[in-house]
């Protein structure tokens, strides 16, 4: 196999490059010359920078070609490359490549690393008012409300829904809330008539009432050794008393949980080609599903493990908490106004990548492609430019982690 390079042909040219420049090539100490088979000039690798006058006039970035014309008459185009920085764990890049992103325009990422033992002996305090921090933060809390759950299917599609309507009365694994051990669910409502003795009711009132359950609504109570209902009320599943002038009612333990209903939804096996029962109450902006009356609870406590638990309505809970990765992302972050975003300026500690090794010094940039000799494509050469591929995708691919394990 063969392959040719083109000659680069300056003059005749219409319209004449804007960018071109003479170039003494006799000192041989400033260049890397690589030579074709017929003995010319096949590239030139720049070891230091150029401090031709003419080089202040290029602007940059530039969209144009910038020529040369070489001290031994041939001529060649110029080829960007890459511009590398240290950024070892002995010596970081001093403003963590805040500069960088700031004349990419923020195409390049911030180069700092976050400290770790791997790395925390080399981290430095930056005074450039360039520097900038790895990433931002993501602190804070958020309450799982009606309006949450909304949220959620719109940013992430989420069919994320708080059940209700579960029976006591037919679900046989439940015990009654005067069950010494068991956990009862009790749910704040507007109006009721309680239906326990007194005995029963000062028992659970004093229960929920210092309760350490932050939730203003739903308290979940525990029955240890410290009281007994009337003989009455134990084998009773729905109580209901007055705890401080407001009405709590005793209801199913799963009542009001909310579940990630996302796999389910397409696992249902009620679903039809036109209707799909999980789907449809998030399509319609409700926050809640009902389970159906015409199914026997033994379905939901044989299928309830297969959604996702989140919480309860109305709980606060942090927000790195929550069990599902796409909800944790910054952009749900900054849609709940928890993303603290990364600061930039003097005083930012920057640290070295570990396992990071010193540049080649020799690559930078280059004039090359300036000749039509005809040479021969080794299978060393075929290796070659599959590791040129490879490295393009590896530093132009958006996913951090594919970069960093490229590298």
């Amino acid at each position: 196999m063969y392959f040719s390079n083109p000659i680069i042909r300056v003059f005749g040219m219409s319209p004449k490059p804007n960018y071109f420049f003479n170039l003494d090539i006799s000192d041989d100490h400033e260049f890397v010359i690589e030579r074709s088979t017929d003995g010319k000039l096949e590239t030139l690798v720049l070891k230091n920078i150029i401090s031709d006058a003419f080089c202040d006039s290029i602007p940059y970035p530039i969209n144009q070609n910038v020529y040369v014309e070489l001290s031994n008459g041939q001529h060649m185009i110029f080829e960007p490359a890459l511009k590398w920085f240290w950024n070892t764990v002995d010596d970081p890049i001093y403003d963590g490549g805040g500069k960088i992103v700031i004349a990419t325009d923020g195409v390049a990422q911030c180069a700092n690393v976050p400290r770790t033992f791997l790395n925390e002996n080399g981290c430095k305090l930056s005074n450039q008012s360039s520097a900038c921090a790895t990433y931002g933060t993501i602190e804070g809390s958020l309450k799982l409300s009606p309006a949450t759950l909304v949220k959620f299917y719109g940013l992430q599609g989420a069919y994320i829904y708080t059940i209700f309507d579960l029976r006591l009365e037919d679900d046989y694994a439940i015990e009654s809330p005067c069950t010494l051990g068991e956990r009862s669910r009790w749910n704040k409502i507007d109006t009721c008539v309680e239906n326990v003795k007194p005995a029963t009711s000062d028992l659970f009132g004093s229960l929920i009432r210092y309760s350490r359950d932050t939730n203003s609504n739903l308290k979940d109570i525990y029955l240890e050794d410290e009281g007994n209902c009337h003989w009455k009320d134990v084998d009773k599943l729905q109580l209901y008393i007055q705890v401080d002038g407001e009405c709590w009612m005793s209801i199913h333990p799963d009542a009001y949980n909310i579940y990630d209903f996302s796999e389910w939804a397409n696992a249902h096996p009620g679903n039809t080609e036109s209707d799909n029962f999980i789907m449809k109450p998030a399509a319609q902006g409700r926050h809640m599903i009902k389970f159906p009356s015409n199914h026997p609870m033994t379905r939901w406590n044989i299928n309830k493990s297969k959604m996702l638990y989140i919480g309860r309505l109305g709980d606060v809970v942090e927000f790195m908490d929550i069990p599902i990765e796409g909800l944790r992302s910054r952009g749900v972050a900054e849609a709940f106004g928890v993303y603290i975003p990364k600061p930039e300026g003097k005083n930012i500690l920057v640290c070295g990548s570990p396992g990071e090794v010193s540049n080649n010094k020799l690559s930078t940039q280059t004039f090359s492609i300036a000749h039509s000799a005809r040479a021969t494509l080794s299978l060393e050469g075929s290796a070659q430019q599959k590791k040129t591929v490879w490295t393009m995708i590896a530093l132009n691919a958006k996913d951090q982690l594919r970069q960093r394990m490229a590298w």
